[in-house]
């Protein structure tokens, strides 16, 4: 697999299109979030980051207070509509790998699906960290990495503590880390 290169990323996914993303990803992204929130459950007083936030899927199913980023400009209108009403949610337009976000600014961090489509998923794994306070929430595509790949590359972000989740009915390796 190439390394991606991030205005074809954007391209690809303004492309694609909202309607289209939640047709095509909208159960299998479900399922990461049922697992992910199994371990890491945000309290309705916390912020929550989520990075590559697509169509806001994943704070649609939050309480807490949610910050949705995402590099694709169509995806983030799309998140917006779907979360209009719902209070404590904001969406930026960014980059995972230059996060413009204070240090330890977000109490949760997830990041789903994310890393095989971005050039430096490590620099994005050390933003992660610098930004969050507690708790991060990781996939990687079990088809852009291995399992030994992903362990080396969390390893590489010099994180004290992760689990792996071991989980044959996702698409993607987990991880949960805890700063």
């Amino acid at each position: 697999m190439g390394e991606p290169d991030k205005r074809e990323v954007a391209v690809k996914y303004d492309a694609l299109g909202g309607r289209i993303y939640d047709l095509r990803y909208s159960d299998e992204q479900g399922e990461k979030y049922d697992a992910l929130l199994k371990t890491m459950t945000p309290g309705p007083d916390e912020t929550v980051l989520d990075i590559g936030c697509g169509t806001g899927l994943l704070a649609e199913r939050l309480e807490s207070r949610i910050i949705g980023l995402d590099i694709s400009a169509v995806l983030i209108s799309t998140a917006l509509s779907r979360l209009r009403g719902k209070g404590s949610s904001h969406l930026v337009l960014g980059d995972a790998e230059t996060l413009p976000f204070r240090d330890s600014s977000s109490d949760q961090v997830y990041s789903v699906t994310l890393l095989q489509n971005i050039p430096d998923p490590l620099s994005a794994l050390l933003e992660m960290k610098r930004v969050g306070r507690a708790k991060v929430g990781v996939t990687g595509l079990k088809k852009a990495f291995t399992k030994e790949s992903f362990r080396l590359l969390l390893e590489e972000g010099s994180f004290s503590s992760f689990v792996i989740l071991e989980s044959s009915g996702l698409n993607d390796w987990m991880a949960f880390i805890d700063l």
